[in-house]
């Protein structure tokens, strides 16, 4: 818990200089990386993705969409259903966000590890988090 309070506090502080706050910038790197030419998300994959009530996730959007970062459009395969994606403008601030985020994403208390078992323990992390998770979807 510990980890997961410092961990947040340390993207916090990372996030400030964009004027997102945790939530959006969460969404917007899910966004990011869920996105290209050849890969809508819907809104209702983005509420899966990020764990939250569909009508959450549209807030968030709202947000997204008002500082010109995404774009809503009709779903290429049902166009019932809303995909979003990066405009120009998200694309540029993704790509800075990326660059800033990396270098804040250790812990500052991870550093007495080297950069070999910061990797290991991502990997490690990575996998009890997946396995967990497929663990709550069964």
């Amino acid at each position: 818990m510990l980890l997961a309070r410092l961990q947040r506090q340390a993207r916090l502080r990372a996030l400030e200089p964009y004027g997102l706050a945790v939530h959006q910038g969460r969404a917007f790197t899910v966004i990011a990386r869920h996105t290209d030419a050849d890969r809508e998300l819907r809104l209702s994959e983005l509420a899966k993705l990020l764990h939250i009530a569909p009508r959450s996730a549209t807030e968030v959007v709202d947000g997204l969409q008002d500082r010109g970062l995404v774009q809503r459009n009709p779903s290429a395969s049902d166009r019932r259903a809303i995909a979003v994606q990066l405009t120009p403008k998200g694309r540029r601030l993704a790509q800075r966000m990326s660059d800033e985020l990396d270098s804040h994403a250790a812990l500052p208390g991870l550093a007495a590890l080297t950069d070999q078992q910061q990797r290991t323990l991502r990997e490690l992390l990575a996998t009890v988090a997946a396995a967990q998770l497929s663990d709550s979807d069964s």
